[in-house]
């Protein structure tokens, strides 16, 4: 299932909008992966 959160990440004094992908597998191992582009 794959979900889409709205939120903001901090940099600086300055608050920039983010997206947030979540896709939560029934199968395999529990865990997590960060995946992102550098600023």
């Amino acid at each position: 299932m794959l979900v889409k959160v709205r939120s903001v990440a901090n940099v600086g004094l300055e608050s920039v909008p983010i997206e947030v992908e979540v896709d939560v597998a029934e199968q395999g191992f529990p865990g997590f992966t960060i995946v992102g582009l550098a600023s």
